[in-house]
């Protein structure tokens, strides 16, 4: 089946600061409003900024209009492939408008620092997951869910620490999880409460150690601003 999509529209966006990102799947492709580093980060499933060297300024604050459909065919051939290979097929048709519609080109891979979960003296303080649905929501200072893995959180604690946190626990369960910590910028005012750091272990019974790992992250060697539809 095709890795591409049969029709893509690329156009500037209102150079308008104010103007807000946006992202809508309809199935059959996406319609967007976002920058050349957002539209990286979903194609390659990045977590954080630092997972992308080498990109220009202009890729980072530019805002784009994006607009992608596959044709028929195709899209009844994505229906019947399963998840996973829905979400690979999903990331190279998301690569490709990145090479044909801004040529870029980039390889793979570097050593980064990282945060490891480990499991803190004295031994987790997680509760088993009874509920039938999983999910979770994050806030400012705050991660909840319900039958998560380890590695979701360490994925939404990547995101909260704008660092790759890379989980160590070797524990497979499912957890109802529910951390609440004071911002660093909030740190210090009247009733403010612990730090993320300090919230993982007195909660979760966890706790981070710094690290460096082997991450997922991308080179760009060359892109341009995008070609005229």
């Amino acid at each position: 089946a095709p890795v591409t999509f049969d029709v893509v529209s690329v156009k500037p966006a209102q150079p308008d600061p104010a103007t807000a990102f946006y992202w809508r799947s309809t199935g059959d492709g996406f319609s967007a409003t976002t920058t050349v580093q957002n539209l990286i980060q979903n194609a390659w499933d990045f977590v954080v900024e630092d997972q992308i060297v080498n990109l220009p300024g202009w890729a980072k604050s530019d805002k784009f209009e994006i607009a992608a459909k596959m044709d028929p065919e195709a899209y009844a051939a994505f229906r019947k492939l399963s998840d996973e290979e829905q979400d690979r097929r999903w990331n190279r048709m998301m690569q490709a408008i990145l090479a044909d519609r801004f040529h870029m080109q980039s390889h793979e891979s570097r050593v980064l620092p990282a945060y490891a979960l480990v499991l803190a003296k004295g031994g987790p303080k997680l509760k088993p997951s009874s509920a039938q649905g999983g999910g979770w929501s994050t806030g400012r200072g705050r991660i909840t869910g319900h039958r998560m893995r380890l590695s979701d959180l360490a994925d939404l604690l990547s995101h909260a620490l704008a660092r790759i946190v890379v989980d160590q626990t070797s524990l497979k369960g499912n957890y109802d999880i529910s951390l609440t910590w004071t911002p660093d910028d909030e740190r210090g005012l009247p009733d403010s409460g612990p730090s993320l750091f300090t919230a993982l272990q007195d909660q979760l019974g966890l706790r981070l150690q710094t690290t460096k790992a082997p991450v997922a992250s991308l080179i760009v060697d060359h892109i341009e601003k995008p070609s005229a539809n």
